[in-house]
């Protein structure tokens, strides 16, 4: 396993497509198999703590070689916390980006650019800056607060 923080961020957004399919999987399982009686978003919420389960699964695993928390509840506590500060942060840009100018001219200049390729650009437009937006925080926190060489 390579350290080197390129190579890493590329495992991470295979991993991160990993944790979105399964995260999607469970939203639809429990939407829809079992018909869950309370709609769409207590699924939303199982499907996307299965999906940071995955990521943290694979992180360990296969992309991050320094751990310096001992306590591996702690780690995957704090690994969740990341992930719902990145949600957080997802839900924030996307009003930002669909909703306020600047932010929202910005979604239409890419709309503009992705509209001969895509139908739903300007529904995907806001989304595709987000997710880079949000790939970055989730990595890097990760990256910096469990995953380096110092311990606690």
């Amino acid at each position: 396993m390579k350290s080197n923080t390129l190579y890493q961020m590329f495992l991470f957004a295979l991993a991160g497509a990993v944790a979105t399919v399964v995260d999607w999987v469970f939203y639809y399982i429990f939407l829809h198999i079992f018909t869950f009686k309370y709609g769409y978003m207590p699924a939303s919420c199982i499907g996307f703590i299965f999906g940071v389960l995955v990521s943290y699964y694979i992180s360990i695993k296969w992309i991050f070689t320094a751990r310096n928390i001992k306590n591996r509840k702690l780690e995957l506590f704090i690994f969740f916390i990341i992930g719902i500060i990145g949600l957080a942060l997802t839900q924030l840009f996307m009003y930002l980006f669909n909703e306020i100018n600047p932010f929202k001219e910005i979604t239409q200049m890419l709309s503009n650019l992705l509209s001969p390729l895509f139908v739903l650009a300007h529904e995907w437009s806001s989304r595709i800056i987000v997710t880079v937006i949000v790939f970055f925080w989730n990595f890097f926190a990760r990256k910096v607060i469990i995953f380096n060489d110092k311990k606690i």
